[in-house]
């Protein structure tokens, strides 16, 4: 799937808050595509390399904390 330049916009702002970050930031990404979801996922990891440490955590619907 082929990124929209919104996504990318918004890669770009997660990314910025990410690099800035002293020490710890929680993030969320809602995605409710599947195709996107890995995209999305695949884009970050190809940007940040190995100089952002990402936890990838999977949530349902019905799920309520983390």
């Amino acid at each position: 799937m082929e990124l929209t330049p919104e996504h990318l916009s918004k890669l770009d702002e997660m990314i910025t808050l990410l690099s800035i970050s002293n020490n710890l930031t929680i993030a969320f990404v809602r995605c409710n595509e599947p195709i996107l979801c890995g995209a999305l996922h695949a884009e970050i990891k190809n940007r940040v390399g190995n100089e952002i440490f990402i936890y990838d955590i999977e949530m349902d619907e019905k799920s309520t904390n983390l």
